[in-house]
């Protein structure tokens, strides 16, 4: 899954600024065969923690599911708490959703990892694993 957009935002909590950074995280969550279940929380998304603006990002699926689909769609979402500027809480933004979905009868663990890097900003790279019980 290759995933270019211009409202693409990424990232858990705002940083600052580094170039070259990459940035890991890892998730377990549980689902039940042939159910869904939403990675990444509330959303992933991106924003420059100075000014507030959105980041563009590109977005690759490094490890592809084993065992289900894996689908995105943007929302319409609020910068949360997390931001490290807090001016930007509450402003509107467009949030990642990512949503997996087990095959029918699978059972046991997959594994899904994906890395978004930032277009034009200052380059720096999120990694995302999620590790997926299947029940």
């Amino acid at each position: 899954m290759r995933i270019y957009m211009f409202a693409l935002f990424l990232i858990v909590s705002c940083l600052p600024a580094r170039s070259q950074e990459t940035v890991a995280k890892t998730e377990s969550v549980t689902v039940r065969s042939g159910q869904s279940v939403r990675l990444g929380g509330n959303g992933i998304w991106s924003i420059d923690s100075d000014t507030c603006q959105f980041i563009e990002l590109q977005m690759d699926t490094l490890v592809h599911p084993s065992m289900g689909r894996v689908v995105g769609r943007l929302y319409d979402g609020k910068i949360p708490a997390t931001a490290i500027n807090q001016s930007c809480v509450g402003l509107p933004i467009k949030a990642f959703q990512i949503t997996y979905t087990a095959n029918k009868k699978a059972k046991g663990t997959d594994r899904v990892m994906l890395q978004a890097r930032q277009v034009n900003h200052d380059r720096r790279t999120f990694t995302f694993e999620y590790v997926i019980t299947i029940e």
